[in-house]
């Protein structure tokens, strides 16, 4: 019979792997009975494991001496490439996948709203060149719309942003909760102190939409009070509301965060909405299939670090 290192890649598939197992516990203990005790066996299966392997190997693998059972020198051959690759089996199937960030070279995918590429990138971005030079951050868009597709296609490892529709999913964590600012160009409002109710239902607003409309959450609120605000303008991004007040007769409500991050470097003012509003949650998602991926789960950690300012 040819021997096992002659035979092609065909044959291979017609092996039992639990020959190996035996193969291994027989080399190891010299002795049928001992070896079926450390496969927790009886004896009578260990016997015949070991006649499928002197068939398969055309070897007697143990022989017979005066001071017990020995092996034949093409089982010693075999012995160590054999726990080499047992080895191996157990490394890949049971052993927990790592991700080295000194060393590793990967391409991590975020999909984040204006609002989030703008205050919470930026933290996240100094992160990962601290921690993994070698890798690189690849920033983008998402909304409400098409954060489900985008994480079930595998286009972003982890989503960034507001995203009331996604309360049920298990795969969310809330990182902070939000609220809003007024922010404004003082000299062009004639106001030089935070607004009252008065003036700021009086002023023009901008807001964002992303639905490309002139209502937002502020205006559902107005109605229940009876009131209702003059909007003059709407855009789909945050980004682009401080720009559009500066030197005008105009006022927006931006997260917290973003106001005291923009305004005051383009010299606008900020206080607090002249009324309550609920605030919002900002939130990380991602896609069941990279829960537990050892470098996805990482990121998501250096996600939640970023917001915590370490």
């Amino acid at each position: 019979m040819p021997s096992m290192l002659k035979r092609s890649h065909t044959d291979v598939r017609d092996i039992d792997l639990n020959l190996l197992v035996a193969f291994e516990a027989l080399m190891e203990a010299r002795s049928v009975t001992r070896a079926a005790e450390r496969l927790r066996i009886g004896q009578p299966s260990a016997s015949h494991a070991l006649k499928r392997l002197r068939e398969l190997l055309d070897d007697p693998i143990l022989v017979r001496t005066p001071t017990g059972m020995a092996p034949t020198p093409r089982a010693l051959a075999l012995a160590e490439p054999v726990r080499a690759i047992l080895s191996a089996i157990e490394a890949t199937l049971f052993s927990a996948p790592t991700f080295d960030a000194a060393q590793a070279t990967r391409i991590f995918r975020v999909g984040a709203t204006d609002y989030a590429q703008a205050v919470i990138a930026p933290r996240l971005f100094r992160r990962v060149q601290e921690l993994a030079p070698g890798c690189k951050l690849l920033l983008m868009i998402t909304n409400c719309d098409t954060v489900a597709r985008q994480l079930e296609r595998g286009e972003i490892d982890v989503a960034i942003g507001v995203f009331p529709d996604a309360v049920a999913t298990p795969h969310r964590a809330v990182l902070y909760r939000e609220d809003y600012l007024c922010v404004f160009d003082a000299a062009a409002c004639g106001v030089r102190q935070r607004l009252s109710y008065t003036q700021w239902l009086a002023l023009p607003h901008a807001i964002m939409s992303t639905r490309g409309d002139y209502t937002g959450t502020l205006d559902e609120l107005l109605a229940v009070r009876g009131d209702r605000r003059e909007v003059v303008t709407s855009t789909p991004n945050f980004l682009a509301l401080p720009w559009l007040l500066k030197g005008r007769r105009l006022v927006c409500a931006l997260p917290t965060r973003l106001a005291r991050d923009c305004a005051a470097p383009i010299g606008l003012k900020t206080c607090p909405l002249p009324f309550e509003a609920p605030a919002f949650d900002i939130s990380m998602l991602w896609h069941s299939r990279s829960s537990e991926e050892a470098g996805a789960r990482w990121l998501r950690e250096q996600v939640v670090a970023a917001v915590a300012g370490k």
